[in-house]
């Protein structure tokens, strides 16, 4: 039995009907890979073979009565892989419409918080002959670093190769009762103690944060305030995606053109694919969007038992910019200034140690059913998520079939009803974009607008040489 961090905690008290806290993976399957010998029932079975290497596969969530406490993770008795694998046909001709709408199906499905928090949906049927894995995760079980070590234990780096797995011993472990529960949250107390130093060193972080804001030249600080955008509010259960590939040579050369990080690119990219997007939909707003970009924090973090460990930066997208390159220039400025007064990831998870649970649940809850996002400008000083998490620069082989895509989707909220995602993948750079279907209903000409985008930032920087 394990119990949840505080801050692993928060993706299941914020779940709602709408309101999902789990992300989705979509991953291009090569059936034709050499010796590979494609079957469902050849995968499930290797699926089932490899268990032993991600014990989490098989714990579930038990709540303390009441929610008087944090949940703990514990092994699920009744666990059976036909609950957590399943294949699908695709609707005909089997392409990227109707792939984009299985994965947005799957995304806009709430899990059983009865059983083991992921699933697996093969695709098959696909017009190129091509499989997908539709891979689902509630996002307490795992961030992008450690869905990364997930991804290490169910792939191989050549065609055919044999993972060496443990011999599966496993014995679910007796389920524990709410009395144990009960008294297990009650020795967290002590810790809870700690509450007023890290509120006098809260006080102190905001005070050096605000001088600094004050030092900074006005034209060159991020707004408090983002603008509102169309995503920017109350969303509903549906979700629409879409999805597209560049190459990561490309933005690496702009990248040493301009002298900037790839990240930098990805925030430029997106942010002139919103502006089209934007302007196509007379809603550009004169201000700049600004996204939130997660930050890795697993290398510097000491608190090993948490699993998500995900800060958080602010960074304008450069929308109100028409120029590409000025555009860029804006975002690297951007991003420098942001890591220079990022706080450590180590006290934003120690302050979710102190959510109330009950609490959070009930905002959580009123929040959505009252729609309050349609009222309030909930999207506070940002207007969506942008991520981009390293992946793979060899090529990858799962159960035998050759990876030649993986498509990242995560969780959209209230008044933030858009995210976009990137994962490297083999020398490409591989996009996924989530919206509520209800706001973003034409999600895919974001997804078209990447390679314009990336073409026209290349084009000048081979300008430069």
């Amino acid at each position: 039995m394990e119990r949840l961090s505080g801050y692993d905690s928060t993706f299941l008290f914020f779940e709602t009907p709408t309101q999902h806290q789990h992300f989705v993976g979509l991953t291009i399957l090569n059936p034709d890979t050499e010796g590979a010998n494609y079957t469902f029932e050849s995968f499930k079975a290797e699926l089932q073979r490899r268990l032993p290497l991600v014990p989490q596969f098989r714990k579930r969530v038990y709540p303390v009565p009441f929610n008087l406490g944090r949940p703990v993770w514990a092994d699920d008795p009744n666990f059976e892989i036909d609950n957590h694998i399943r294949r699908i046909q695709a609707p005909a001709p089997g392409g990227r419409r109707e792939l984009a709408e299985l994965a947005a199906a799957a995304a806009g499905t709430p899990m059983r918080r009865d059983r083991p928090l992921w699933e697996w949906l093969l695709v098959e049927g696909l017009e190129d002959g091509r499989v997908a894995l539709i891979q689902k995760y509630q996002h307490s079980m795992m961030d992008g670093f450690t869905g990364s070590q997930i991804r290490f234990h169910m792939c191989e780096l050549e065609p055919g190769a044999h993972k060496e797995v443990p011999a599966d011993t496993w014995k679910p472990e007796p389920t524990p009762t709410g009395r144990q529960l009960l008294l297990g949250s009650l020795r967290s107390i002590p810790a809870k103690l700690r509450f007023f130093a890290l509120l006098i060193a809260t006080v102190r972080i905001l005070a050096a944060g605000s001088v600094r804001r004050l030092r900074t030249p006005k034209a060159e600080r991020i707004s408090m305030k983002a603008p509102r955008a169309p995503w920017n509010r109350a969303i509903s259960a549906e979700r629409a995606v879409s999805f597209v590939k560049t190459d990561l040579a490309e933005v690496k050369e702009i990248k040493n053109a301009f002298g900037v990080k790839v990240n930098d690119v990805v925030l430029a990219v997106a942010g002139g694919a919103l502006r089209r997007y934007l302007e196509k939909h007379d809603a550009l707003p004169d201000l700049s969007l600004v996204a939130v970009v997660p930050i890795n924090g697993h290398e510097v973090s000491q608190l090993e038992e948490v699993i998500n460990q995900n800060g958080v930066m602010r960074s304008t997208l450069g929308t109100d910019i028409a120029d590409p390159v000025q555009r860029l220039h804006r975002v690297a400025e951007s991003t420098r200034r942001a890591k220079s007064a990022y706080v450590g990831i180590d006290f934003l998870l120690t302050w979710a140690e102190y959510f109330p649970a009950n609490f959070l649940n009930l905002v959580t809850r009123l929040v959505s059913s009252l729609r309050v996002a349609d009222h309030i400008p909930m999207s506070g000083p940002q207007n969506l998520t942008v991520s981009n998490v390293p992946g793979w620069f060899a090529p990858l082989y799962t159960f035998g079939l050759r990876i030649e895509a993986s498509y990242p989707f995560a969780q959209v909220m209230h008044g933030n009803g858009l995210l976009a995602a990137v994962l490297s993948n083999n020398g490409d750079m591989d996009w996924g974009f989530i919206a509520c279907k209800e706001l973003m209903p034409d999600i895919e000409e974001l997804a078209e607008s990447v390679p314009l985008e990336v073409a026209e930032l290349l084009s000048a920087a081979r300008a430069l040489a």
